[in-house]
């Protein structure tokens, strides 16, 4: 067991090799020098205190548990930020989720790029989709009705986009959906093809908000030109997409 212990570790440089620091081959030596006066310094410690344990097992066993440690923490860290990002009821982004990929391309108020002074911003539509009458169904099903719902137009949205678009759960009875490197006029198909699927898969309709997006404001102010955008596709009568 020990040896097998010890092979995997010598087989993968994580822990003690140059390779691991990224130190260059000339660099090699000293490294390894350094390595071998650490062990003796170790050896000494545990022979001060009575240790029975070899010290290239001590230091194996004691890389393994470190990297297994960090590995743990870093799982966990990942496993919670899912978890804060994540509607719990539908499965998607919530709007803290989506906050956060947005981010990825905001640029607060200014555009700049080390060499040429501009940075390529992705093309991209913001669609704000609303259940129309929700409150209807609440009171004619109960909320158990609503929840369902919210999960089939989710479902819906995952269906009918792109891996790369964002899909979120903004409130209540509300959606947003950030499409990036998509056309004005495949934003409104996509957009069309969601509101046609919502009305043939459910008891509801839906009414959808476009605007394009500009990452060098916050994502709020973008979702307010959508929201406009939803708005009219209301006054409009609902069941419908209307573009800004």
């Amino acid at each position: 067991m020990l040896i097998y212990v010890m092979m995997e570790y010598l087989s993968a440089p994580i822990a003690n090799s140059p390779e691991a620091h990224g130190l260059p081959a000339d660099a090699h030596a000293e490294y390894w020098r350094a390595h071998a006066l650490g062990i003796k310094a170790v050896a000494v410690i545990l022979a001060e205190n009575g240790s029975e344990l070899s010290v290239t097992t001590e230091i194996v066993l004691h890389n393994l548990n470190r990297e297994a440690a960090l590995s743990g923490a870093n799982a966990k860290i990942e496993e919670l930020a899912q978890l804060c990002n994540t509607d719990p009821l539908t499965g998607i982004h919530n709007r803290r989720g989506i906050e956060v990929e947005y981010a990825k391309y905001y640029t607060g108020g200014f555009v700049t790029n080390r060499r040429h002074g501009v940075v390529s911003l992705p093309q991209a539509y913001a669609l704000v989709i609303d259940l129309d009458d929700f409150k209807k169904v609440n009171e004619d099903g109960g909320h158990p009705a609503g929840d369902l719902l919210l999960r089939k137009v989710a479902a819906i949205l995952q269906d009918n986009t792109r891996p790369k678009d964002t899909k979120a759960r903004w409130g209540g009875d509300e959606f947003l959906v950030l499409m990036l490197d998509l056309a004005a006029d495949r934003a409104k198909e996509k957009a069309d093809v969601i509101r046609a699927q919502v009305k043939k898969l459910t008891s509801t309709t839906v009414s959808i908000g476009v605007s394009s997006v500009d990452f060098t404001r916050e994502l709020e102010k973008t979702v307010e030109e959508a929201d406009t955008a939803l708005f009219m596709a209301k006054l409009e009568g609902k069941d419908c997409v209307i573009c800004l």
